[in-house]
Order: structure tokens, then sequence, then C-alpha cells
């Protein structure tokens, strides 16, 4: 479960050193390919979200907000080949005037880029002034294009203030 109160978490991936979530960090779900559900147990701020293998889902019981940092761009990066889930009454969204939400993949020459799936239940957002969602690509790395693919299913929900930017490929399958 991650929240506030549980000690799930490590300094720098420094292992034996585990702490409670710190608001406003960058969560980095890291391990070997998997399956691993991950219940969402508060509304928590985070800074940018990294998925470093497969398999990971991110759901909660009842509806909770993972929300970007105000203080900076937020990411969610799936790394080569890996495949991440928001699911159910999980939603990540930055929401202050101006952001920028970039979902990206990183590939290497000829590798498979990354898929984040936006599940039933699921919500990415940036809903704030011109708040803007870019898809494959870091807009705060000029001249780099990170492909990546975004599939929304069925019940999942996508949403910008401003716009959505596809540099990549957005897969809407029943979704929003």
């Amino acid at each position: 479960t991650w929240n506030a109160a549980n000690f799930n978490w490590n300094l720098a991936g420094t292992a034996g050193s585990d702490v409670a979530w710190v608001s406003s960090s960058d969560a980095v779900f890291a391990g070997s390919d998997g399956t691993y559900a991950i219940t969402v147990g508060s509304a928590l701020t985070v800074n940018n979200i990294t998925f470093s293998n497969s398999g990971y889902t991110l759901s909660a019981a009842s509806a909770f907000t993972l929300s970007g940092n105000n203080a900076a761009n937020n990411l969610v990066t799936v790394a080569t080949g890996a495949t991440a889930t928001i699911g159910n009454n999980v939603a990540f969204t930055s929401g202050f005037n101006g952001a920028i939400m970039s979902l990206i993949g990183t590939a290497a020459a000829g590798g498979t880029a990354g898929t984040l799936i936006i599940d039933n239940g699921g919500k990415v957002s940036a809903t704030t002034g011109g708040s803007i969602i870019y898809i494959g690509s870091n807009s705060n790395t000029v001249g780099t294009l990170k492909a990546t693919t975004v599939q929304v299913n069925t019940g999942g929900t996508i949403s910008s203030n401003a716009s959505v930017v596809a540099n990549g490929l957005l897969k809407v399958a029943g979704g929003t």
C-alpha cells in the first residue's frame, strides 16, 4: 500500500533504508519484471513517476489523486519495452497553471518503447490554466523525441485543459 505512513520506500535506491513516503518526491518502481499490484491508500503529492520494469498496476479501493508537484513539470516515464498501468480509482494530475505533464517512454536505438495503460477507472490529467499533456516527448528536452505508447482502455480517461500533443502513439480503445 502506497500512503504516507507505510515504510515501503528506499532513499535513492539504498537497500535497507526503508522509509515512509516523503511528499513531492520522485516515485521509482524498480525490480524485476513481474506482476505488482500497488494499492494507493491516500491522496499524495509526487514529482515524477518512473516505471523501470513491467507489471506495475496502481489502483485504489476508493478514488485517490496523485497530485503533481507544483514546483516541477511532471513526468510519467515507462522504460524501454516495459508496460505499466494507471488503474481503477487512481488519478495522476498536474493541476496548476501552465502545467506540463509528459508521458514518455525510454527507447534505445532499435528498442521497443514503453507503454502506459490508463485502465478502467484510471485517469491522467493536466487541468488548470494552459496545462498541456505531451505524449512521446519531454518538452523540456529540445530536439529529443522519446517514443512511447499511451493506451486508454474502456473507462480510462486522459485529459488536458489546453491540449494533448501526441508525438508517440495514442491508442483509444473505448476510453475518453
